[in-house]
C-alpha cells in the first residue's frame, strides 16, 4: 500500500468515527419542546402530555416512580 492511499483510509477512518460520535449524540425520539410550568398555588408541575407520550416516559422524564404519576393524574 503507497503512503497517499495510507493517508487516504485513516483519514476516512478518523471522518468515520467523527460522523459515528456526533450522529450518537443526537436525540432521534421526541424531544421536550417547554419547560414544565410551575404552580404557584399548589406547588406542583404541570405537564402538558404530548401525542405518543406514556406515563411511564413521563415518569422517567421528571424521575419519579410510575405509581406515583398514576396516583397523581
Amino acid at each position: 500500500m503507497t503512503q497517499p492511499m495510507r493517508r487516504f483510509y485513516v483519514r476516512l477512518a478518523v471522518l468515520l468515527l467523527v460522523i459515528i460520535s456526533v450522529s450518537s449524540c443526537a436525540q432521534t425520539r421526541g424531544t421536550r419542546k417547554a419547560a414544565p410550568r410551575y404552580s404557584t398555588e399548589f406547588g406542583g408541575v404541570y405537564h402538558v402530555v404530548e401525542k405518543g407520550q406514556t406515563l411511564w416516559r413521563i415518569s422517567r422524564a421528571y424521575k419519579v416512580d410510575l405509581e406515583t404519576v398514576q396516583w397523581v393524574n
